[in-house]
């Protein structure tokens, strides 16, 4: 069994520009590729869905997102209090993002 690097399931997730983004439906046909070869050698692959939260310290002008405001344990940082509409949606993205990896097996 395989497990993927992390899968960005929401554009405020895009650590670099490397980051793989799962939200982004154009990505379905190489995640495809990637199934069907890691299928043709009998094993297994799974995406490692990947929000980063209140760790998510490399956006110059937003502050990290948490469902509380206690800092990161490794930053100090403070995060946005989500909203119930921001909670609901980072929770649907972990939802819409398996059902896309699942379009690609």
């Amino acid at each position: 069994m395989l497990v993927t690097e992390v899968i960005a399931v929401d554009p405020e997730a895009i650590a670099q520009s490397s980051t793989i983004t799962g939200f982004d439906p154009t990505n379905e046909s190489g995640f495809k590729l990637i199934a069907n070869d890691v299928h043709k050698e009998d094993a297994l692959i799974i995406g490692q869905l990947w929000h980063p939260g209140r760790q998510q310290l490399w956006h110059p002008t937003k502050s990290p997102i948490g469902v509380s405001n206690l800092p990161d344990p490794y930053s100090g940082t403070v995060p946005h209090v989500m909203t119930t509409e921001e909670v609901l949606r980072v929770a649907e993205s972990y939802i819409i993002r398996p059902k896309g990896c699942q379009t690609a097996v």
